[in-house]
């Protein structure tokens, strides 16, 4: 039986609310700033890779390399986010550089 159910056999719907939304509130720690030491050399570079030279790389691929090479799991959707902003930050860039 579920820790959340009073006496009464009902579902404690605000404790699953609590427990749903815990971890959404702005404050936590982004995935890239918990990697293990030994994988930091290889995001820092790809991030000055995509930021600075443009290059394309893809979120499926790095989450398989982070967790078979420093066992460290991340979503692909966090990491796609990730790249989209710094896809962005390179696009601003280009743009100021070429008025």
């Amino acid at each position: 039986m579920s820790n959340n159910i009073e006496n009464t056999g009902k579902v404690d719907v605000q404790l699953l609310l609590d427990e749903a939304t815990a971890r959404t509130k702005s404050g936590g720690v982004k995935w890239y700033e918990r990697l293990p030491k030994n994988a930091e050399p290889f995001i820092e570079t790809l991030s000055d890779r995509v930021e600075n030279q443009g290059v394309k790389a893809n979120a499926r691929v790095i989450c398989e390399i982070l967790e078979r090479e420093f066992n460290f799991e991340v979503s692909r959707s966090r990491v796609r986010l990730w790249l989209a902003n710094m896809e962005k930050r390179y696009e601003q860039k280009t743009q100021t550089d070429q008025q």
